[in-house]
């Protein structure tokens, strides 16, 4: 969710209000560059619940638009005029993947064309094939949260680990490791149980074995989960194997699955992480009448 400071609430429904949009562009070890509407003719932004898409077209009549953005993050901000102050709203970051310079009424135009993050998982697909076996621990929230991290951090010494914090070792065993006690891990790696339900101490930490490693996405782009609330169900049930993933199985479709078992939705959010969070309904509450 955005938050918006109540200035820029109450500016929302003052009588008239003076508009501001932009669009910032950035990529590690490049400059950021951010065109307003004095630079931009037009921009078309829809956002669904599994996909976000824009066109932004620029004016480029003067040839200052030379960088080629394709790869770049694009952040496009809504706002207005509050006290005189241009306040933007972020919306949820794009990533440019096409970019097109032509020409249109007699003027010269550049028009980017970028995606949302959970249409690049659509495009992320599994390398190989996972299956849990039936005497699997993991719940929903364990399994998505290895994919959309395509894949988990290794065990790290003297490291504070909170509770449901999940590793692999840093020699990979094929098996997944949950912190079931909280705590501070030892100045060396303990010796990982495979039985699916072992358990180690790891000094003042307690590890658990809930089963195989999901490795389908491992070779993917890896992104932050959050959990801002949860049902009952994201961390109680079991899928076990009823959850394969098979060779080209989407990250997007393997979220979309997991989230079958569960009363939780997801969305991208403007901090970049993808949030996962049990919906609330509020409004009037209706009362049924009986004889």
């Amino acid at each position: 969710m955005r938050a918006l400071a109540a200035a820029f609430k109450t500016a929302q429904i003052a009588n008239s209000i003076t508009p501001r949009y932009r669009i910032t562009l950035t990529r590690s070890g490049q400059s950021t560059v951010t065109y307003t509407q004095t630079r931009i003719i037009s921009i078309e932004h829809r956002e669904e619940p599994y996909s976000a898409q824009a066109e932004v077209v620029l004016n480029n009549s003067d040839l200052a638009v030379t960088t080629d953005f394709k790869g770049y993050q694009g952040v496009i901000d809504y706002g207005m005029v509050v006290s005189a102050v241009d306040t933007y709203s972020s919306s949820a970051p794009l990533f440019v993947v096409g970019q097109q310079a032509h020409s249109s009424q007699g003027v010269l135009t550049v028009t980017l064309t970028l995606v949302g993050l959970a249409d690049l998982l659509a495009e992320d697909k599994a390398g190989t094939q996972s299956l849990m076996s039936n005497a699997d621990l993991q719940t929903p929230k364990d399994l998505l949260t290895q994919v959309i991290k395509a894949i988990l951090p290794a065990r790290a010494n003297n490291t504070v680990y909170a509770l449901d914090d999940l590793v692999r070792p840093a020699v990979s065993n094929d098996f997944t490791y949950k912190c079931t006690v909280a705590g501070t891990s030892a100045g060396a790696p303990p010796v990982f149980p495979t039985t699916i339900g072992g358990t180690v101490a790891d000094n003042t930490v307690t590890w658990t074995n809930q089963g195989k490693e999901l490795k389908a996405f491992s070779h993917c782009v890896a992104y932050t989960p959050t959990f801002d609330s949860e049902d009952s169900l994201l961390d109680t049930v079991i899928p076990a194997d009823t959850f394969p993933i098979e060779l080209n199985d989407t990250r997007l479709d393997a979220i979309r699955r997991l989230l079958c078992f569960t009363r939780v939705v997801m969305r991208v959010e403007d901090d970049g992480e993808v949030h996962f969070r049990a919906p609330t309904i509020d409004g009037d509450t209706w009362v049924t009448l009986t004889a």
